[in-house]
């Protein structure tokens, strides 16, 4: 019975220690969210027992959602680690059938590198070797890829494990795409949340321009 209870005991502390540090965690982020609120008019949702904190910035057209979760482990009979990370999304609207994927060359797969891919190239050496482009519309990629957009994505640090992605946003709406800019940490870093917010902007804008 003693060590029924101590076992009860252990896995109590676990629990609390486990709580402890991640109230701190999302603590530290929402605490980034209020700061971006107030420096960009936009609102948090507080964390609670079943969902983190998130950010929403209102632009023209949709807002703007931030938001950071940590790293886990996927269920069921194989079990894949989950990365932590951060990031900034929002409804866009782009030609039918596109779908756009943006990745540190650092993060290509081990069948991208099997295969040699090289991705759509733009022409920015500096961009086209830290990044793996690849597009449903290689012009539409380049056209989207301007200088200003470039600017934003190549701000990140090259082990950020900078993810953007253009693709269906599911739901209801079956013609709805989302762009989903994310970096493989749960940051709580202003900085970091400044380039997220910038890029996605940027990102959203030179769709609008183009689509």
């Amino acid at each position: 019975m003693n060590f029924t209870f101590a076992v009860i005991a252990l896995v109590a502390v676990i629990l609390v220690i486990a709580w402890g540090r991640q109230r701190l965690r999302t603590g530290v982020v929402s605490g980034c969210f209020r700061r971006q609120a107030e420096k960009r008019c936009g609102a948090v949702r507080p964390a609670n027992l079943f969902r983190y904190p998130q950010l929403s910035l209102p632009t023209a057209g949709a807002d703007v959602v931030v938001s950071a979760v940590p790293g886990g482990s996927r269920g069921g009979i194989f079990i894949s680690p989950r990365p932590p990370h951060t990031f900034a999304q929002v409804a866009v609207e782009v030609p039918a059938g596109i779908r756009l994927d943006i990745q540190g060359r650092v993060a290509e797969t081990a069948r991208d590198r099997a295969l040699g891919a090289v991705g759509i190239v733009t022409g920015d050496d500096r961009f086209d070797d830290r990044f793996l482009v690849k597009c449903s519309d290689e012009d539409f990629a380049r056209a989207l890829l301007d200088d200003e957009v470039r600017r934003h994505l190549l701000a990140f640090a090259a082990d950020d494990g900078l993810h953007v992605t253009v693709d269906r946003a599911g739901g209801a709406d079956e013609d709805a795409s989302r762009l989903d800019v994310s970096i493989t940490l749960m940051s709580g870093d202003d900085g970091d949340y400044d380039r997220l917010i910038e890029a996605v902007l940027a990102l959203r804008d030179a769709l609008a321009r183009i689509a």
